[in-house]
């Protein structure tokens, strides 16, 4: 098991032969790509999904404390809630040998070492087909060393991103976590002589939109409304060229 609390990260391409013209008309120019999916799941490892997967750099098993190793168990449909925050990173990275993934939070409940299992190809056979079709990264790691909030981020915009907190209000949990969070909601950051500050969870810094936009081509984001569940982790409501203008329009309900 080589990546622990990250995205795997999906990403889908319309192939047409070179020279053929995308269904919007804009020519394909030097790439037969017209048109890219990205589908971000969280909280699942590369391993996890795609370990077994023919010919990536995968895992069958992985290491425990002891130094011995483990063959990883076939995954149920639903795992439980395990430990990913920050401190249960480090505790299974453990200074780089990869051995304490059953010494986070609920990762080994009753000797049934959860963290170390693995889907199979029946279980998510459309995934196994995206990745035969289109591209499948063996070597993704995580962006940052932290939680969900400053990762979502950088799935949108790698720029100026310094957040490394969930945001946070004094008096009642966070149900909002970009512009339009409730006053008081803030979220740390690490300012550049490596102490902590604090601010509003609402940035204006440039993302893969604003270069979308700048080059006329067209883009909508899938993502859960306002207060419904996961919309804290609707990235583009925490940037305010998106969130506060018309652009707002063009983020839609995934379902």
């Amino acid at each position: 098991m080589r990546k622990v609390c990250v995205s795997v990260i999906l990403l889908l391409g319309m192939n047409l032969a070179a020279g053929a013209q995308c269904p919007n008309g804009i020519p394909s120019g030097s790439t037969p790509i017209c048109k890219i999916v990205i589908i971000v799941k969280e909280n699942r490892t590369f391993d996890h999904y795609f370990g077994l997967f023919p010919g990536v750099r995968g895992a069958n098993s992985g290491k425990l404390p002891s130094g011995s190793a483990i063959a990883l168990r076939h995954a149920p449909d639903r795992v439980r809630d395990m430990g990913h925050g920050w401190a249960d990173a480090n505790k299974a990275i453990n200074g780089g040998l990869m051995n304490q993934f059953d010494q986070v939070s609920m990762g080994n409940y009753k000797g049934d070492h959860m963290t170390y299992s693995q889907l199979w190809e029946q279980d998510i056979p459309n995934y196994w087909s995206y990745a035969r079709h289109f591209v499948l990264a063996d070597n993704f790691f995580s962006s940052m060393r932290g939680p969900s909030f400053p990762n979502h981020l950088l799935t949108v915009s790698p720029l100026n991103n310094n957040t490394i907190s969930i945001p946070r209000a004094k008096n009642y949990n966070a149900t909002r976590w970009g512009c339009d969070s409730f006053p008081g909601t803030t979220v740390q950051y690490l300012k550049p002589d490596g102490t902590i500050g604090n601010e509003f969870p609402c940035f204006n810094y440039t993302t893969i939109i604003d270069l979308l936009e700048e080059r006329g081509i067209s883009w909508h984001y899938y993502a859960p409304g306002v207060d419904q569940a996961g919309y804290v982790w609707s990235a583009l409501d925490a940037f305010s060229q998106v969130r506060n203008t018309a652009l707002w329009s063009k983020v839609l309900p995934w379902s």
